[in-house]
């Protein structure tokens, strides 16, 4: 290589070294200035990300607060439902007429068989449909054990909450007992039932019927009462 090739290389040299030296300047400076770019777009990045997970954690904490409220509204619902039922039931059952179904006077019979031969008087206040019905239903009952006497009306003279049974302080052991059976009979088919207590005259038979008023036991039915 002769001198004037080397002068000639070293001049190009140098002619684009402070070129270069200026690229790598502005390369440096370009590199900072989006690097700080890239750092606060970053930051603006999460702070934007921050507030949608805030936004969604609070959408989520609302849906389940509103579930929460539908459930609980839900068994308030069903709670009142359960409690109109109960109460619809329970009116049922008041306005329902006393009755007992064929089972329930066999029932009853069955257990009024060890005084077979017994005698009883069943008197329901007239007036009252639904106390005849009952009285035709325990005179069912009565025949089915074997008992003796019959049914008859009588005037409302006295006040009688569901069923009242009276036996003749002087009747025999064995009746009372009997009258004592026929009471706990009656109540176990869910009648409301009093008794047994003395007798007390002064009933007012009415319609004609003969009953034998010497009879020990005696059952009398007046209204249904609102709460049996």
């Amino acid at each position: 290589m002769t001198l004037e090739t080397l002068e000639g290389l070293i001049g190009g040299l140098e002619f684009w070294a402070p070129i270069f030296g200026v690229l790598v300047v502005i390369g440096v400076a370009g590199e900072s200035v989006f690097g700080i770019r890239i750092w606060w777009n970053n930051r603006k990045l999460q702070a934007i990300q921050h507030a949608e997970n805030v936004q969604l954690q609070r959408k989520i904490s609302e849906a389940n607060g509103r579930a929460g409220n539908a459930e609980r509204d839900t068994e308030k619902l069903r709670e009142s439902n359960l409690i109109l039922q109960r109460e619809v039931l329970e009116l049922r059952e008041r306005m329902a007429d006393r009755h007992l179904t064929a089972k329930q006077q066999d029932t009853v019979a069955s257990k009024l068989l060890q005084f077979t031969g017994e005698k009883v008087n069943i008197f329901a206040q007239s007036g009252d449909p639904e106390a005849v019905g009952l009285m035709a239903d325990i005179g069912t009952a009565i025949n089915k054990a074997h008992w003796g006497g019959m049914g008859c009306l009588e005037q409302a003279i006295r006040v009688i909450p569901g069923i009242l049974v009276e036996v003749k302080p002087e009747a025999p052991e064995r009746t009372k007992l009997a009258a004592a059976s026929l009471v706990s009979a009656l109540q176990s088919e869910g009648l409301f039932v009093a008794g047994p207590v003395p007798r007390i005259p002064g009933r007012v038979v009415v319609g004609g019927c003969s009953a034998d008023l010497t009879i020990a036991i005696e059952v009398s039915i007046g209204k249904k009462p609102s709460k049996p």
